[in-house]
């Protein structure tokens, strides 16, 4: 994984981005303002890693780069699966299973990189971690994170659509309740991932220095 980040990964990067500006440009020649923002805000996420750890001293001195790397190529995977699903996928009854795939897709992978926030709180109140704290409230904020994103999702179909989250009489629309389970499921990979594999390596490459 390490190597490919290294080498490929900035060059996924900067493809992403490319595709991204792209499709934005046609978007606004046709006036679909909507994904115009979407791929602006998508490009705006990819970039935040590293502009945050180039203006961080103190951060670069606790944690090895490859974490913002690996960070970057994450969300950039994400905006760009997520491109396609805004250009077709997500409406195409061909394509059903592709948004439940993403609920489950991206959460395993996104919430590797907020288990090492939660290392690094423990490392700088406590002065260690602990792998039971880490997998615990990694997992409160995955699924605060999923209900924030389903809201997300509801205030914006509200606003351009007029769709809501919510039937007639208050029940709960499937594809919601699919998302959160498909979100969850996901959480459940991410948590069995960092307790096989990520949280040894979180702790080899981070320093509990000033």
């Amino acid at each position: 994984m390490e190597k490919f980040i290294k080498s490929s990964g900035k060059y996924f990067v900067n493809l992403v981005i490319y595709i991204l500006i792209g499709a934005g440009l046609i978007f606004l020649v046709f006036g679909d303002y909507l994904r115009l923002s979407g791929f602006a805000v998508s490009i705006l996420l990819i970039l935040l890693p590293h502009y945050w750890y180039s203006r961080s001293p103190k951060f670069q001195r606790k944690v090895d780069k490859i974490f913002i790397d690996l960070a970057q190529v994450i969300i950039a995977f994400a905006c760009f699966a997520n491109f396609f699903g805004s250009v077709d996928f997500y409406s195409n009854p061909k394509f059903w299973w592709y948004d439940s795939a993403l609920h489950f897709i991206n959460p395993s992978f996104i919430f590797l990189i907020t288990a090492l926030f939660v290392v690094l709180f423990q490392l700088h109140f406590f002065q260690k971690s602990y792998l039971s704290i880490t997998l615990i409230v990694n997992f409160v904020l995955i699924i605060f994170c999923s209900f924030l994103w389903e809201f997300y999702e509801y205030i914006i179909d509200a606003i351009f659509t007029g769709a809501s989250m919510f039937g007639q009489n208050g029940e709960i629309y499937t594809d919601t309740l699919t998302d959160l389970s498909a979100d969850l499921a996901g959480g459940l990979a991410a948590t069995w991932l960092i307790y096989k594999y990520f949280y040894g390596y979180i702790l080899r490459n981070v320093k509990l220095g000033d």
